[in-house]
C-alpha cells in the first residue's frame, strides 16, 4: 500500500492490520476505514476491507468494495481476484466465472485464481471445464492441496469416484489447511461411489475428533443406513438434528432409520415436523426414504424435485434430436433400452422377466444396460431375452450416456429412479428423445429429464396429476407387471414346518420392518385381541443384531397394546420358490400405509392369498389396491383404516366368508389382467409407440390413456 499517508493514517492501518492479524475483524475494518476515508481511490485499502468483510460474513459489501477497485484498476488481477472470490462466496458462479478468468489472465502466478475459477465452473455446472481448471492449477503448483481437492470434487460430479478419492487423498498427502474438511470430502465421495464401510472409516475419524461437524456426522449416518448399521445410523442423525432442528432432510432419515428396527420414539411428533419444513419448500429430502413416511404426493413430488436438481445434465452435454427430427437411416424395429442393477435376484426382475421375454421382436430391438450384475440362474434366464445385454458397471456415466445415443436408441427406460445404487446422471444429460421412468421407483422422479411415468387410473389418479413432473401413461389393467412363470405355489406345507401354530388364524405381512408404522400396527393388535389364538407372522430382518433389535421392540409394543409378544411369529428368509409355497398358510395378509406392499402382493395372490389394503393418496400407498382392482377383488380395497380393521376382522371370525375369498383369489388369479404377461407387453408397447408417434409429429409428451381406448 506504497500511498502517501499522514502519520495518523499509517498508524491507524498499522493497528487494522495487527488487528486483523489477530482475528479482531470488526475493530480492524473499523481503523482501516478510517484511512479508507482519506484514500477513497485506494484500491489495495478497498480490497482488503472487502477481505474483512467477507471474513464478517459480509459478502454484498465484499462484492461492493471490490466492484469499486476494479472499476478504479480493471487490469488489476489481485482485484478481479477479489471480486470473484467473494462473487463465489456468494454462489453467483456465473458472474464469479468472468472475474476469475480475468483474474488468471492478468496474473503470472494464477493458482489460486485458477483453483477458485475451477469451483466457480463446478457450481455452475460446467464439471469438464471446472476439472480442466483444476489440472491446470495443479500443473502450477502440485505439491499445494487445495487444487487437488477441487479437482477431486469435479471428479466426483462426474461419477468418477475412483478417480476423485485418489485426488482428495493427494490432497490430504500434502497437509491441507483443514484436514478434517477435506476428510469429509474424501467420506462423502466414498459414500457416493457405493463404498459405505470406507466412508464409515473415514467420517468416523472426523467425528471422533468435531461431533460437531453437521456434514461429517450426516454423511457416517448414512454410510451406516447403507451398511444395516441402523441404530448407530440413528444415533447420529439425531445428533445432527440437534444441530440442525429444522433440516427436513435430517428428520426425514432419522425417521427411516428408526423404523428399520421399529423404534417409533416420538414418531408422530417428528412426522409433524418435517411435514411442516417440506410445506415451507425443504429440498433435497431423500424422496425415496420419503415414500415410508409421508402420503402426501404434492410434498413428494417438491422433494424428489429438490433432489433431482443436484443430477441435472452437466456442461452442455449432446441433447437427444429435437421432436421430429430424422435420425438418418433407421431400422424397422424401435430401440428401447431398460436400464437397472436389479437384472438379477430382484423383486425388479422376478416381476419384469416375462415382460422382457415376451417383446415383440419384430417390432422392437431391446437393450439391457446393466450394473452390479450377479451370476444368478435369474440373470442367465434375463440375458437372452434381450438383443443386447450390456454389463455398464465399469464404464462412467457420460460413456453409458454416449453408448446410447451411438446405438441410437429411441425410448430409454429408467427401472432404478431413486433407488440404492440409482445412476440418474446416465439420463439427465438426455441422450435418447424419449425417457420413462417405471416400476423400480413408485412415484414421481421430480427430474425435467424424465419425460413420461407408467401408471394406471388407480395408482395415479387423473385429478393427482399435477403432483407428478412427468406425464401419466395409463396403462389399461395395472400398471405392474407380473411373470406368469413364476414358480407355482405348489403344495401347501403343514404349519408347523414354516414355525406356526397348527391351530388359529394367521395374520401376515411380509413387507420389510421400515413399512410397518405405529397406527396400522394398533390395528394389528387389535385384530389379534379379537381374534383368539390368532398369530401374526412377519418375515425377520436379514441382519441377526438389528434384526434382533427390530423384533424385540415390536414384541415390546405388541406388550405394551395388550398382546403377549410370542404372537408375533417370525419367518426366516427362504428362496423365492421356497416363499411363495410357504406363503399358503397364511389366512390374510395385511397391508401397510403409507408404503403398500408391492411385489409381496403380487406374491401373496400368486399364492391364492387374500390382501386387505387402505389406499393412500401418493403412488406408493395406493399400488396393492391397483393389484387387487385388476384381479377383481375391490372388497378388500378399503375406504378407510376403520374398514381396513372391519373388513380384516369379518375374515378372520367368518370361516365361511374367508374360504369364498379365498376360492375367489385363486379362481381369478388364472383368468384376471394381473399375472398375463402377454397382454401386459402388448400394452405397453402400445404405449411406447404412442410416445414415438407423438415425437415424430413434433409434439411435446403429454398424457396418454390407453385405458381409455380398450
Amino acid at each position: 500500500m506504497a500511498h502517501q499517508r499522514s502519520p495518523a493514517s499509517q498508524l491507524l492501518l498499522n493497528n487494522s492490520l495487527s488487528l486483523f492479524k489477530s482475528g479482531k475483524l470488526d475493530k480492524a475494518e473499523e481503523f482501516a476505514r478510517k484511512v479508507l476515508a482519506a484514500e477513497p481511490r485506494n484500491t489495495e485499502l478497498l480490497q482488503f476491507i472487502a477481505v474483512l468483510c467477507l471474513e464478517q460474513g459480509k459478502p454484498d459489501e465484499a462484492i461492493r468494495l471490490c466492484t469499486e477497485a476494479v472499476r478504479l484498476k480493471p487490469n488489476s488481477g489481485e482485484a478481479h481476484y477479489n471480486l470473484g472470490t467473494a462473487l463465489l462466496r456468494q454462489q453467483r458462479h456465473e458472474q464469479a466465472i468472468d472475474s476469475l478468468r480475468k483474474s488468471a489472465g492478468l496474473l503470472s502466478r494464477n493458482y489460486e485464481a485458477l483453483n477458485n475459477l475451477s469451483l466457480a465452473l463446478l457450481g455452475s455446472g460446467k464439471v469438464a471445464e471446472a476439472e480442466a481448471t483444476a489440472r491446470r492449477a495443479i500443473a502450477q503448483a502440485p505439491r499445494l492441496a487445495v487444487a487437488h481437492v477441487s479437482l477431486g470434487l469435479a471428479l466426483a460430479n462426474q461419477a468418477r469416484f475412483a478417480d476423485a478419492v485418489e485426488s482428495l487423498k493427494a490432497a490430504l498427502a500434502r497437509g491441507p489447511k483443514d484436514p478434517g474438511d477435506v476428510m469429509t470430502k474424501l467420506g462423502l465421495v466414498l459414500l457416493e461411489g457405493q463404498q459405505p464401510q470406507a466412508a464409515i472409516d473415514c467420517l468416523g475419524q472426523v467425528v471422533a475428533r468435531d461431533a460437531k461437524s453437521l456434514a461429517a456426522l450426516e454423511g457416517l449416518a448414512q454410510a451406516e443406513l447403507l451398511e444395516g448399521r441402523f441404530q448407530d445410523a440413528a444415533r447420529h442423525f439425531l445428533a445432527a438434528t440437534e444441530l440442525a432442528p429444522d433440516d427436513a432432510r435430517l428428520l426425514a432419515s432419522l425417521l427411516y432409520a428408526r423404523l428399520q428396527t421399529a423404534d417409533w420414539t416420538e414418531h408422530a411428533a417428528l412426522i409433524a415436523r418435517l411435514e411442516k419444513r417440506l410445506a415451507q419448500g425443504a429440498q433435497s429430502v431423500n424422496p425415496f426414504q420419503l415414500l415410508a413416511l409421508v402420503d402426501e404426493p404434492d410434498l413428494q413430488r417438491k422433494a424428489a424435485a429438490g433432489f433431482a436438481a443436484k443430477f441435472a445434465a452437466a456442461d452442455n452435454a449432446p441433447s437427444a434430436p429435437p421432436p421430429g427430427a430424422t435420425r438418418g437411416a433407421r431400422p424397422d424395429r424401435m430401440k428401447v433400452a431398460y436400464l437397472s442393477s436389479d437384472f438379477g435376484v430382484h423383486a425388479t426382475a422376478l416381476l419384469a422377466a416375462g415382460l422382457f421375454e415376451h417383446h415383440d421382436r419384430g417390432r422392437f430391438e431391446v437393450t439391457a444396460l446393466a450394473w452390479d450384475c450377479d451370476d444368478s440362474p435369474m440373470r442367465r434366464r434375463l440375458e437372452p431375452a434381450f438383443d443386447r445385454f450390456v454389463d455398464i458397471g465399469a464404464m462412467p456415466d457420460a460413456a453409458v450416456a454416449q453408448l446410447i445415443r451411438e446405438h441410437e436408441i429411441d425410448i430409454a427406460v429408467d427401472l432404478k429412479g431413486f433407488t440404492r445404487g440409482h445412476r440418474c446422471r446416465i439420463l439427465a444429460g438426455r441422450p435418447a428423445p424419449i425417457q420413462v421412468g417405471y416400476l423400480g421407483y413408485p412415484g414421481t422422479m421430480g427430474a425435467a429429464w424424465i419425460d413420461y411415468l407408467i401408471a394406471d387410473r388407480f395408482v395415479a389418479p387423473p385429478e393427482a396429476a399435477q403432483c407428478y413432473s412427468e406425464k401419466l401413461v395409463y396403462l389399461p389393467d395395472c400398471y405392474q407387471v407380473n411373470d406368469d412363470k413364476r414358480a407355482a405355489a405348489g403344495e401347501r406345507p403343514e404349519r408347523g414346518a414354516v414355525g406356526l401354530p397348527e391351530q388359529g388364524f394367521v395374520f401376515a405381512c411380509f413387507n420389510n420392518t421400515y413399512k410397518i408404522t405405529p397406527d396400522l400396527f394398533a390395528i394389528w393388535m387389535r385384530l389379534l385381541e379379537q381374534a383368539p389364538g390368532s398369530v401374526l407372522w412377519l418375515l425377520r430382518p436379514p441382519d441377526s443384531r438389528e434384526g434382533g433389535v427390530a423384533v424385540a421392540n415390536l414384541r415390546r409394543y405388541a406388550g405394551a397394546l395388550g398382546v403377549a409378544g410370542e404372537r408375533l411369529v417370525l419367518a426366516q428368509n427362504v428362496p423365492f420358490a421356497e416363499h411363495v409355497r410357504r406363503l399358503q398358510c397364511a389366512d390374510l395378509v395385511l397391508d401397510t400405509l403409507p408404503y403398500n406392499a408391492h411385489t409381496t402382493a403380487s406374491d401373496a395372490l400368486w399364492a391364492g392369498v387374500p390382501i386387505v389394503t387402505c389406499p393412500g393418496r401418493s403412488f406408493q400407498a395406493r399400488v396393492a389396491g391397483s393389484l387387487l382392482q385388476a384381479m377383481g377383488l375391490p372388497e378388500l380395497i378399503a375406504a378407510s383404516l376403520g374398514d381396513y380393521e372391519a373388513i380384516a376382522m369379518k375374515l378372520a371370525t367368518d370361516m365361511d366368508a374367508l374360504a369364498e375369498m379365498r376360492s375367489k383369489v385363486l379362481r381369478n388369479r388364472t383368468t384376471s389382467a394381473l399375472f398375463d404377461t402377454g397382454r401386459f407387453t402388448r400394452n405397453l408397447e402400445a404405449a411406447y409407440e404412442a410416445m414415438w408417434q407423438l415425437w415424430r409429429e413434433g409434439q411435446a409428451p403429454r398424457a396418454i390413456d390407453l385405458a381409455a381406448s380398450t
